[in-house]
């Protein structure tokens, strides 16, 4: 045992020598800066004087990153110790070093003395197989299995060490990270065991090692292999693994290279291969592991072995852009090694080794294709030398063109002598703008046409120069044959577009523009047709195909008339001009010719339409076209843009047209009438007839005379008409007529103003020969009469004239009728017209009758009966006997008498309602009016009731002039709402009305008006309340009779009617009807809708409609007391229970200061059931303390509920005897609204849940006027609220029945009721929380008070809930649905 004292900044060096001395340290301590160790056996010298070289010390730091002093010198076990000593021993050392050779410096005999020491100290391991176990455990457990085995090895048989490095140590084949470590421990096992690793095997290892290091790694890899692995080496799977996948990488790095044909490239990257080859494995047999792998995983080295390229030739392609490479491919890879046999230098020279077979005229060379005549064989290695060299070519011109057609010429189709000499024509001429347009010209053939006639155009000119005679020659066919093509295909697409009505625009251009290049070119012509070189004789500009096209496209879209006719003669020149002679004529040729002169001289859409409208016109001789096309650049604007619109309208309206013409000619020179006339002649033709009806249904009589005149001016006084070829509107006895009707236009014009005589005026301005002979004569006969009838006789005349037919075929008798006309007096004129009244607007038989009636007429003279005999005449009719007439006639004619009476009752009627509405709006004056003529006059309620709907004539009863009585229903009230609104047994209600400016009335039931006749119920003297406009409402009681909150209601309600003045009976019976059918449902004192059912009356939440209401008579206020005593008394009991406890909170809007008052007062009051029976209750009660009656009227209104007592069906049965029932039938308008909005909301239904609540009756009156409340956690609670705040309720009475107080000190002195509890019955809409019967509601608006059960205090018990619920159930559902 010894012990070692070290300082702290020294003590790695010395613990460090300890480990490599081998010494046992079993304690390691550190005390005030010095390290204490304790160890066992011996203490080497060097170690004592700390002689440890340095260097060894550094190489020991540079050990594992997790060594520490601490850890190294535990206690861990022998195992432990040994993997640390050679881990420190051997450092990052390994048996083989820089630069692939043995590592001088590594520490064998330190390492094999680690192990010799750890075998000692290992007992019980003495024999050789447990030796080899124990050191291969060892071995496999250290981390750097080459340091492990080269301390191991020695101490192992060679077949355990051999073992080891063939199965547990091995690495998976081609393993990159895993092989230099297994390579490092094969070299330490051939130095520690020569027995397990040869001498030849380590070489072999380490030369495997350096090969990695190599650019060339599969060559160095290859020859390791060559020199020899045997199959029993170590490395021979790892080297063969390796030597496949480099083969593999190698050869997928050629096939990118030979992809984008890289050649010079991978001409460098292969170049070692062939001197490889020569050298090493063609001498070596087949079978050869070099070999086999080569073959299995490189199939084609053989050929990049044997490739042997033109350098500078490859070198040069490297110019080429990867694009151009890749466009001749084809072309490059003859450069290329030979992948068709694998033994020629390149592809080109396994083709041409090949040979060719002379019969065959098409030879593929590679993926091209060379076409040769027969028998020239021979002669494709020559094109192939040739295709190379422009191949070289196109690297010096380094043009895209150059390549683009080369590759067109001979790579994408068939190599030919005769494009190569094309090919070689262009490279020597130099020129990229010649390629350019040559390739454009070929490779076009797949763009758009566009492209390759302009290419073609373009290189035309070019090859007529002398330079290019070469390449004339060469391509001139191809270029001919094109262009003949091409306009041939022009020509076909051209006509069947024309066919087809498909635009043709562009190929009209396209030709033309063909056409145009060809003209140029007459080195061409040879190779053309006869017909085409014809046609460029004639051959159009490319401005008139222009404007031919816009000619056409105008006319397309040209909105007058039809002008296909000038579509059709445009195509018709083009297909002459561009396709085709002879399909026009010389007319439609100088034509169209003229008209594209204009289209260039005029740009305005005037002028070309006009234009358009010449040339259609098919009536007008070409040359007289030809003259308008002339003459239209030189109009005015202003006469053009006329004579435009009149063209552009003529189709729609064709007749305005002719007229508009004939206007616009009568105001220029004569040339231009010249010119035009024909365009208007032709346009009068076409309408024939139908322009003179028109113009005599349309023009006034001044325009049709203006419109002759106008035609004679342009066509002359003397018109050589004739009636087979002339337009009818030229006849001559037409316009001698109208030089006639000069004289007679102020009559004429009257009667246009006539709507009646339109055929009239077309007669008279048309005259000339009508069907019945000469009219003329006649018809001047009628003009003077109607130029001279006076006055009085216009009338009748104008409505004779007017039967005038158009044809004149009545012209006499209208003739004759007009003279007896004159001479008629004004009853015998007055007579004419209802004559031709009753025919125009009645039957003939009726007419006859009313002929026959005046002619009978004793007032009329004979020269009347003449006329009235005149006028039948020409009306048709003559008089009539009822011998003459039909059972249909007679029929007819008693039809239309008894329609004349009910005229004149209708008339009578509309009088009497005329009169009606003007006394609406002055009753003075109107009847001043009625006086003034001698009509008497009626009163007001006659006005009123006359207005009445029949419905409403047996409920409204005349009293006097004055008043009425209205009827009105109580049957549809129910018992509830008879009881609050005071209106007992009574069936109905008389509304007594004064009908007046200011009306006034007054309400009475039935009850009164059939009572005992007592002074004070007496109704036959009335005393209404008259409404004052802008007054107040009633509020004091009205006529005679009892008053009731009913009365009062409805009262203010036709008071608010009424402010604004009477305006019917039916008014007044509609509004009362309205509110007794909602009887509750508005505030009693202004009538706004609550909004909910309310069965009693009250105020809404408006202080200034409960102010008005405490105005009201103590009798409406009080009535309560007089209706249902038993619930003021229960009230009363309330207040007084809660007054006795001295809490001013349990009496809201409570008058008083303070309870004692309320107390003192409460002692006052008689009892409830004497004031009921008392003839003036408000008289009693203010007989007492004013304070009393202060009490009594808060105590009635303060609830705005109604509160009543449960009788007959309303009672709840099973109740104890004694018991008092009463109904809250509803709370407040707002607290019921708010109720009835969590009916359907909170089950989807409008089922409610019947719960009870058990409460004191100090409480109550709080809880009638407010309803329940959430009062938990606050002053008022009186109990618990174990499960949260809420009102707590139950489904048992008898849950709730424990926490009923009893009534408490003291009783109200006059209550019929004492010694009772209250139990309450609930109403519930909503949710709740809770279990057991027991119901927590947190949302007080969902419980409705709906029943107060008072029970003797003598009874514990109160019934079930299922003995009392359904009752209540029903009573809910009657209130929700107003069955109650």
């Amino acid at each position: 045992m010894w012990q070692l004292m070290i300082p702290v900044h020294n003590a790695e060096e010395y613990l460090l020598s300890l480990v490599v001395c081998e010494c046992n340290v079993i304690e390691l301590a550190v005390f005030e800066g010095v390290f204490f160790v304790i160890g066992f056996d011996w203490l080497p010298e060097q170690a004592r004087l700390g002689t440890t070289r340095l260097s060894e010390m550094q190489t020991l730091r540079r050990s594992s990153s997790n060594f520490s002093i601490k850890s190294k010198f535990s206690t861990h076990g022998q195992s432990d110790n040994w993997h640390r000593q050679v881990s420190l021993v051997a450092g990052d050392q390994h048996p083989v070093g820089l630069g692939y050779v043995p590592n001088a410096t590594f520490p064998w005999a330190a390492l094999l003395r680690i192990t010799d020491s750890y075998l000692i100290k290992k007992r019980g391991k003495n024999t050789e197989e447990d030796r080899d176990a124990c050191l291969a455990l060892l071995i496999k457990n250290h981390g750097a299995k080459d340091i492990a085995i080269a301390a191991c090895g020695h101490a192992m048989s060679p077949k355990s060490v051999r073992d080891l490095l063939a199965g547990d140590l091995n690495i998976k084949l081609g393993d990159p990270y895993g092989l230099p470590s297994y390579l490092q421990a094969i070299i330490a096992a051939n130095h520690v065991n020569e027995g397990a690793v040869s001498a030849l095997e380590a070489q072999r290892t380490i030369e495997l090692m350096a090969s990695s290091s190599t650019v060339r790694y599969l060559q160095a890899l290859l020859q390791i292999l060559i020199d020899g692995v045997p199959a029993n080496f170590l490395i021979h799977p790892h080297i063969q693994t390796l030597v496949g996948l480099e083969c593999v990488k190698f050869s997928r790095q050629l096939e990118e290279l030979r992809g984008q044909h890289q050649w010079r490239r991978a001409q460098a990257a292969t170049e070692w291969l062939g001197k490889f080859v020569q050298r090493s494995v063609e001498s070596l047999p087949e079978n050869l592991d070099a070999t086999k792998l080569l073959c299995e995983n490189f199939p084609h080295w053989r050929a990049w072995a044997n490739w042997s390229p033109d350098l500078t030739r490859v070198g040069r392609w490297e110019l080429f852009s990867p694009g151009q490479r890749q466009t001749l491919s084809n072309a490059l890879v003859l450069e290329g090694p030979d992948f068709v046999y694998h033994r020629h230098g390149t592809l080109r020279e396994a083709v041409e080794a090949k040979g060719f077979i002379a019969s065959l005229t098409s030879h593929s060379v590679g993926s091209l294709v060379f076409d040769v005549e027969r028998g020239m064989a021979h002669d494709v290695p020559n094109m192939v030398h040739r295709l190379l060299n422009l191949v070289d070519a196109a690297v010096v011109m380094s043009d895209n063109d150059d390549t683009a057609i080369l590759a067109y010429f001979c790579i994408s189709q068939r190599v030919t002598n005769k494009k190569l000499d094309c090919l070689e024509c262009l490279s020597h001429l130099g020129d990229p703008s010649i390629s350019a347009l040559v390739s454009q010209a070929y490779r076009a053939r797949k763009e758009t046409w566009g492209t390759q006639i302009a290419a073609v155009m373009r290189l035309l000119p070019i090859l007529g120069v002398e330079r290019c005679n070469s390449l004339r020659i060469a391509i001139g066919h191809d270029i001919a044959s094109f262009v003949r093509g091409t306009l041939e295909e022009l020509q076909r697409r051209l006509l069947s577009q024309l066919r087809s009505g498909q635009p043709s625009s562009d190929t009209e251009t396209r030709l033309q523009a063909c056409g145009d290049g060809l003209r140029n070119t007459p080195w061409l012509w040879p190779s053309l047709d006869d017909a085409l070189v014809d046609l460029f004789k004639d051959w159009p500009l490319p401005e008139d195909v222009v404007s031919l096209q816009s000619i056409r496209d105008f006319a397309k879209t040209s909105s007058t008339g039809n002008m296909l006719d000038v579509v059709k003669k445009v195509d018709d020149y083009l297909v002459n001009c561009l396709a085709k002679r002879g399909t026009i004529n010389t007319g439609t040729r100088i034509l169209v010719k003229a008209l594209i002169k204009l289209w260039t001289q005029a740009l305005d859409s005037d002028r070309r339409l006009l234009a358009l409208s010449v040339v259609q016109g098919r009536v007008i001789t070409t040359n007289f076209r030809c003259r308008c096309l002339d003459q239209l650049p030189l109009l005015p604007d202003g006469f053009v843009h006329s004579l435009r619109n009149i063209i552009q309208n003529h189709d729609e309206a064709p007749e305005p047209a002719c007229v508009d013409l004939a206007t616009l000619l009568t105001t220029t020179e004569l040339s231009v009438v010249t010119c035009w006339r024909p365009v208007l002649n032709r346009m009068l033709k076409n309408q024939g007839e139908k322009l003179i009806d028109y113009a005599l249904s349309n023009l006034k009589a001044n325009e049709w005379l203006q419109f002759l005149l106008d035609l004679r001016q342009i066509f002359g006084e003397e018109v050589n008409w004739d009636a087979t070829t002339s337009a009818p509107i030229l006849k001559p006895q037409l316009h001698r007529w109208a030089n006639n009707l000069d004289g007679y236009l102020p009559i004429i014009s009257q009667l246009e103003d006539d709507a009646r005589c339109g055929p009239t005026v077309q007669c008279i301005l048309a005259g000339g020969d009508g069907l019945h002979g000469l009219l003329e004569d006649t018809l001047e006969r009628v003009l003077l009469l109607m130029l001279n009838m006076e006055a009085h006789s216009k009338p009748v005349m104008m409505a004779i004239v007017s039967l005038l037919e158009r044809d004149g075929s009545n012209a006499l008798d209208i003739a004759d009728a007009l003279s007896s006309l004159g001479s008629a007096t004004e009853e015998g004129l007055d007579a004419c017209l209802h004559v031709i009244d009753s025919v125009q607007n009645k039957t003939r038989e009726v007419a006859e009758v009313v002929l026959t009636g005046w002619l009978q007429a004793p007032s009329l003279t004979v020269l009347d009966q003449k006329a009235l005999e005149s006028v039948a005449e020409v009306l048709g009719i003559r008089p009539g006997s009822k011998q003459d007439w039909s059972e249909a006639g007679l029929e007819v004619v008693m039809k239309y008498l008894d329609a004349e009476y009910a005229d004149l009752f209708a008339e009578a009627q509309r009088l009497e309602e005329m009169r009606f509405l003007l006394k609406s709006v002055d009753p003075q004056g109107t009847s001043q009016l009625l006086a003034s003529v001698g009509i008497e006059d009626s009163s007001a309620v006659d006005d009123a009731l006359a207005s009445l709907p029949p419905a409403l004539i047996s409920v409204v009863e005349k009293v006097d002039d004055l008043r009425v009585e209205m009827l009105f229903p109580l049957t549809h009230l129910t018992q509830l709402q008879r009881l609050r609104f005071g209106l007992g047994k009574a069936q109905s209600m008389y509304l007594h009305f004064v009908v007046a400016d200011d009306p006034a009335f007054c309400l009475h039931l039935d009850s009164e008006m059939k009572g005992k006749r007592r002074a004070d119920h007496a109704t036959s003297v009335h005393d209404p309340w008259q409404v004052i406009p802008g007054g107040e409402g009633p509020d004091l009681p009205i006529c005679q009779g009892h008053t009731s909150p009913a009365k009062y209601h409805l009262s203010r309600a036709i008071s608010r009617h009424l402010t604004d003045g009477f305006k019917s009976l039916e008014a007044v019976h509609v509004l009362v009807t309205a509110v007794l059918q909602d009887l509750g449902k508005g505030c009693i004192t202004c009538g706004r809708d609550h909004g909910v059912k309310i069965r009693g009356p009250t105020t809404c939440s408006k202080a200034v409609c409960r102010n008005s209401f405490l105005s009201a008579s103590l009798e409406i206020r009080l009535c309560q007391i007089r209706q249902d005593p038993a619930a003021v008394d229960f009230l009363l009991s309330m207040i007084y229970s809660a007054a006795s406890t001295g809490n001013m909170q349990l009496l809201p809007n409570c008058p008083f200061n303070n309870t004692a008052t309320v107390l003192q007062i409460l002692n006052l009051l008689p009892s409830m059931s004497s004031l009921q029976n008392s003839d003036g209750m408000a008289e009693v009660i203010r007989g007492y303390n004013p304070q009393v009656e202060q009490l009594l009227i808060w105590v009635c209104t303060a609830c705005r509920g109604f509160l009543s007592s449960a009788r007959k069906n309303l009672r709840i049965p099973s109740f104890p005897a004694g018991s008092h029932q009463f109904l809250l039938s509803n709370h407040s308008p707002e607290h019921e609204a708010a109720f009835s909005r969590h009916i359907s909301g909170w089950n989807g239904s409008t089922q409610t849940r019947v719960l009870f609540h058990g409460t004191s009756l100090d409480r109550l009156f709080a809880i009638t006027c407010q309803g329940l409340q959430v009062m938990s956690h606050t002053p008022l609670q009186a109990n618990g609220a174990a499960s949260g705040a809420g009102v707590y309720c139950a489904t048992e009475p008898s849950t709730s029945w424990y926490y009923c107080g009893a009534q408490g000190v003291g009783n109200w002195p006059q209550s019929q009721f004492s010694n009772f509890r209250v139990l309450l019955g609930l109403e519930n809409a909503g949710h709740s929380v809770g279990g057991s019967g027991v119901h927590v509601v947190t949302d007080a608006t969902t419980l409705a008070v709906r029943y107060l059960f008072m029970i003797p205090v003598s009874n514990a018990a109160v019934p079930m809930a299922a003995h009392i619920t359904p009752a209540m159930s029903s009573v809910y559902a009657s209130l929700r649905s107003g069955a109650l």
